[in-house]
């Protein structure tokens, strides 16, 4: 699933990086400047200058060219010999790590492949994240003519999508705070509050979360939380194309999902 677009602000930013979210005040200042900074360079689709990055985290260019080179000696940062800063490949290493010790690891290959397989369309699995984010951790591609391309890392908002109302489901949040997360959503043919939340009460109740072309006009999306000691870290999703998959074969993929992720929750 594409990620939604960002509402926040843009003045004073370089072309092409987005500010930010706000965060609360941090005893680690530093290391939250260095997080901040991955962030920025990560979602500029060019390199970016020393005084472009300090500007964008608010920060002198001196400390900021400090944090730069700390960044680099560990290899999550690269500077070109214009002085420009793009992701490192230390970062691969680290997300092979994180993505390896996840209990449910050995086994999600294998159980997304038989997804796609059953469903001729595209099966995901993605990861819930810090600042209301899911992170997609894995893709596996059924037999279907219409196929979705998904990059694995790709980012996008948690309380979106199938996998939203599933989120939403579990999140012990009330109304009033469900509607806060709904208003900063963006969605191609967004569903209004009310049904948004019948469609919530669904996922709690049936164990998967639908979404019949709001996220992404022409798509169909199903999901299905993963847990992990009683709480919901993950989901399960099968993307398929409008017509993709007939009818009468809704109930099956989600019995199949619900199973899946009953599988791989601790």
């Amino acid at each position: 699933m594409p990620p939604a677009r960002s509402k926040t602000h843009e003045a004073r930013r370089p072309a092409g990086v987005k500010s930010p979210a706000p965060a609360a005040e941090s005893r680690a200042p530093a290391v939250s400047r260095a997080i901040r900074i991955l962030r920025i360079v990560g979602d500029s689709k060019t390199p970016l200058g020393v005084n472009a990055i300090a500007r964008a985290v608010d920060v002198v260019p001196s400390s900021c060219l400090h944090i730069l080179r700390a960044l680099e000696e560990e290899g999550l940062l690269l500077c070109d010999p214009e002085k420009r800063y793009t992701l490192g490949l230390g970062l691969v290493s680290l997300a092979r790590t994180a993505l390896s010790s996840a209990p449910q690891a050995p086994m999600l290959p294998k159980e997304l492949d038989h997804l796609a397989r059953i469903s001729g369309a595209t099966a995901i699995a993605a990861q819930l994240v810090p600042r209301d984010r899911m992170v997609i951790v894995a893709v596996s591609h059924g037999s279907g003519t219409f196929g979705v391309h998904f990059d694995i890392g790709r980012r996008f908002p948690s309380y979106v999508s199938a996998t939203g109302r599933c989120v939403a489901a579990y999140s012990g949040l009330g109304r009033a705070a469900l509607k806060r997360k709904f208003d900063a959503l963006v969605w191609d043919n967004p569903p209004r509050f009310t049904d948004w939340l019948n469609q919530v009460e669904f996922a709690r109740r049936e164990g998967v979360g639908l979404d019949q072309g709001n996220y992404v006009r022409g798509y169909l999306i199903l999901a299905a939380p993963v847990f992990q000691g009683g709480t919901m870290v993950q989901t399960l999703s099968i993307v398929a194309a409008n017509g993709q998959v007939a009818s009468d074969r809704l109930e099956t993929l989600k019995e199949e999902l619900r199973n899946t992720a009953a599988r791989l929750s601790h």
